[in-house]
């Protein structure tokens, strides 16, 4: 969609090898919007979506599981007709309106995080090396704070998880803060909708009890929950109880057996199919699917807590 080309988008009805399509995705076969605005489609309720793409998550189940429609762009031939260097130059001031909008929000103290240069190496995909050290950021993350604390006090460490609760329920940007067994105290700051907490290092990851916040919508109470991702952050790091804050939303979950990340995501693909089959069958949408997966989640030795 960054090609200086395309305007306009195109809904493509691709449901040909389904026995019984949905009436209203054929008739939306050809309709196009410009390319950075939704497409307007009348749902089989009667009522009026505005998906910028098909199977957006805005659209209830009844309209996007088991859809194959895609979208293309629509070309400008008057631009394919442009000399080379001005179809480049079109191109890069299209790039450079993409780049600012996925900017927007991801600064600390008026510096664009994301192209912070990197205080630590990179050894692998997945793979970090870190100091754990004030400073520390991968881009997205960084340690802003390091205190110590005795890991033995129950007090101390819910003191610090409600307090964090507290500051933290309604910030524009991800916070972490993790409570590690070696005896440190680890604030980090993310952006919107991701905070990395491995950047405190793995030997620190073991066994450590975190708090983090999810970005709550703009006149919501109540944000999402616990994602998948979250999940398999635990189980591949070993960690000890996991808290969030999101709006008025105190969640908590633990393993207290160990698990494989494939273990988790095979779990939580079953329940998130039986939740959708069980909307279907209701005519009714989620209000908030990770929760009901996470209620409906069946894993021995899996503690997951409403309030904490």
């Amino acid at each position: 969609m960054q090609n200086p080309a395309v305007e306009y988008k195109e809904w493509v009805h691709a449901g040909v090898f389904q026995t019984k399509p949905r009436e209203n995705h054929v008739a939306m076969n050809g309709v196009t919007a410009r390319k950075d605005e939704p497409f307007q489609l009348l749902g089989a309720d009667g009522n009026l979506y505005n998906p910028m793409y098909p199977r957006d998550s805005n659209l209830p189940p009844e309209e996007s599981i088991n859809c194959h429609c895609m979208h293309r762009g629509a070309v400008n031939e008057n631009v394919l007709g442009l000399p080379l260097e001005e179809r480049e130059r079109l191109q890069n001031e299209a790039i450079a309106a993409d780049n600012e909008i996925f900017t927007q929000g991801n600064e600390i103290n008026g510096e664009n995080i994301l192209t912070n240069p990197q205080k630590y190496d990179i050894l692998e995909v997945g793979s970090i090396k870190s100091n754990g050290e004030i400073g520390d950021t991968d881009g997205m993350t960084e340690i802003t704070d390091i205190k110590p604390i005795d890991f033995n006090d129950e007090a101390a460490i819910m003191k610090e998880i409600n307090d964090f609760a507290e500051k933290y329920a309604y910030a524009d940007v991800e916070h972490a803060l993790e409570i590690s067994p070696n005896g440190n105290i680890y604030n980090l700051i993310g952006i919107k909708g991701y905070v990395g907490s491995e950047i405190i290092g793995k030997e620190a990851m073991e066994g450590v009890i975190s708090i983090h916040n999810h970005v709550v919508r703009i006149g919501k109470n109540k944000g999402d929950t616990f994602s998948i991702d979250d999940l398999t952050y635990a189980v591949r790091n070993n960690t000890g109880k996991q808290y969030l804050v999101s709006g008025e939303r105190r969640n908590a979950f633990e393993f207290v057996k160990m698990y494989s990340e494939q273990d988790i995501i095979n779990a939580w693909t079953v329940s998130q199919s039986q939740i959708w089959e069980k909307h279907l069958s209701n005519n009714t949408s989620p209000i908030f699917i990770d929760e009901e997966i996470l209620l409906n989640l069946i894993i021995e030795g899996f503690k997951f807590y409403e309030n904490f």
